[in-house]
């Protein structure tokens, strides 16, 4: 009734909504340093990143090459400090898996430094 009163003329539109699809565009491997900033919400693509970047330096490792990366930043802002839990684990096994390819790796988020 709203959309009839405010316009009578204008025919019914239809929208189609789709999840997160593609991937990553920039090329993170040819980079020294990255920096990742993000607050609530933002934490789901940039676990993703690092999912990637592990994924990448795990690789590297397996072919004996060297990864570009000297140092990944990630700093995040959240309201709740008792979500971190959440997406900890998978976090901490990414980190790990960078660090021990050499990458200076610093997470921040609310409370904790990882």
């Amino acid at each position: 009734q709203l959309y009839n009163a405010v316009n009578p003329t204008l025919q019914p539109s239809t929208f189609r909504i789709g999840g997160t699809f593609g991937r990553i565009q920039l090329p993170l491997e040819h980079y020294k340093h990255i920096v990742l900033v993000s607050g609530g919400i933002g934490v789901t693509p940039n676990l993703f990143i690092m999912q990637h970047l592990a994924a990448l330096a795990e690789e590297c490792v397996a072919n004996k090459r060297t990864v570009k990366w000297e140092t990944i930043h990630w700093i995040h802002a959240n309201r709740d400090a008792h979500l971190l839990p959440v997406f900890a684990a998978q976090l901490v096994k990414d980190v790990n898996a960078l660090r021990s390819c050499g990458v200076t790796v610093t997470v921040t988020g609310g409370c904790c430094i990882l």
